[in-house]
């Protein structure tokens, strides 16, 4: 899993939250470090809480529920 980016998200009160997002990477050739692509997306928060989509914008942190969104 390799880290390819990083925003800002409020919850609803204010609290604002660090979410890191990670690509899976996929070795076609393991020989071949050519052959590396890019696959599915994963978010996390900095403190290692888990999050679902809900659309390009807006997460909910699994843990506790609450829904956040990109500022």
């Amino acid at each position: 899993m390799q880290e390819s980016g990083r925003f800002v998200c409020a919850g609803a009160d204010g609290r604002r939250y660090v979410v890191v997002e990670y690509h899976h990477m996929i070795t076609a050739d393991p020989l071949s470090p050519r052959h590396v692509k890019s696959g599915v997306k994963e978010w996390l928060l900095d403190d290692g809480r888990h999050l679902d989509p809900i659309d390009d914008d807006t997460f909910e942190i699994v843990l506790i529920g609450e829904i956040i969104r990109r500022v």
